[in-house]
C-alpha cells in the first residue's frame, strides 16, 4: 500500500459541517466489485473530464478567432470572403456578437 501523492484538506464554510473519510483503496475496491457502482464512477469520471475539456476548449476557440480576425484586418480592409469565414466560425463555435466586438474594440477597430 502505497500512501496518496496529493493531501487532500477542507474547511468548514458554514456553522454545522460534517465531514468522513474513508480508506482511498477499500473504497475503490468496493466500487470496482460492483458493476454499477463501477459504471456510475466511470461515468462521473468522464463527465468530470468532457467540462474541463469543454470549458478548455472554449478558452482556445476564442484565442483562434481573435487571431483569425487580427490576420483579416491586418491590411486595413476586409473582404467578402473573409468575413464569410469569420461569420462561419462564430457560429460553428457559438462565439456571441458581444465577444467579436470585444476583439474588434481591443484591435482598435469598431462596428461598421
Amino acid at each position: 500500500k502505497r500512501e496518496h501523492p496529493y493531501r487532500v484538506s477542507f474547511r468548514c464554510r458554514s456553522s454545522r459541517c460534517r465531514t468522513m473519510t474513508l480508506p482511498r483503496r477499500a473504497l475503490q475496491e468496493q466500487i470496482w466489485a460492483n458493476p454499477q457502482l463501477k459504471e456510475a464512477a466511470t461515468r462521473s469520471q468522464v463527465s468530470d473530464l468532457w467540462g474541463k475539456l469543454f470549458a478548455a476548449n472554449k478558452g482556445i476557440r476564442l484565442r483562434t478567432y481573435e487571431a483569425m480576425l487580427e490576420v483579416a484586418l491586418a491590411d486595413g480592409t476586409v473582404a467578402q470572403v473573409e468575413v464569410k469565414i469569420l461569420e462561419d466560425f462564430r457560429k460553428r463555435h457559438s462565439l456571441p456578437d458581444e465577444l467579436h466586438e470585444e476583439a474588434l474594440k481591443a484591435l482598435g477597430w469598431t462596428l461598421a
